[in-house]
């Protein structure tokens, strides 16, 4: 997973069989600034905040979102959306997370559902998006105020939800998975 905030730099998540976790890179240098060794198993997306470049978010098939200090090199908060009875995944996989541009609101996806949770008070999510019944949510992301999701479904690859969880719109009738 790899994500460019800005110019400067960019995260990168990686995963081999004996090293887990979120490099920071100086992209003038190519030099490695921080690395911070993350989750117990392959790292799926990693994501930082938009006001705050020094917290980023990570995705893992541990089944764990996980709140990193860049800076610290220490972990800030980790939950798993799995331990919510709507979200319960058979395995632990969470494939895909945003930030909203407020820095305020989560985006998980990954699972039979897709959620939105307050970064503040992960205990529960604020919002099941359950609309989409047979819709698996492989990778999301925030646009504007909504919420962008790709993955397989057989109604859809590709839904765009309000922050509400209701559906704006669908696209993609098709057989594979965006």
């Amino acid at each position: 997973a790899i994500h460019a905030p800005t110019t400067d730099h960019l995260y990168v998540a990686g995963s081999s069989p004996s090293k887990r976790g979120i490099m920071r890179i100086d992209l003038a240098t190519s030099s490695v600034i921080s690395f911070i060794e993350a989750h117990n198993d392959t790292i799926n997306d990693v994501r930082c905040f938009n006001r705050n470049r020094n917290l980023v978010m990570s995705a893992s098939d541990d089944g764990l979102f996980c709140l990193w200090d860049v800076l610290g090199g220490q972990e800030i908060k980790s939950f798993k959306p799995g331990d919510h009875g709507q979200l319960t995944r058979s395995s632990g996989w969470l494939g895909s997370l945003d930030v909203s541009d407020t820095d305020t609101l989560l985006a998980v996806g990954g699972g039979p559902k897709l959620a939105l949770f307050d970064i503040r008070h992960t205990e529960a999510p604020l919002i099941v998006m359950s609309e989409a019944s047979d819709f698996f949510p492989n990778k999301i992301r925030f646009h504007d105020s909504d919420v962008v999701a790709g993955g397989s479904g057989l109604q859809g690859c590709l839904y765009r939800f309000g922050i509400d969880g209701s559906i704006i719109g669908r696209a993609m009738k098709c057989s594979s998975q965006v």
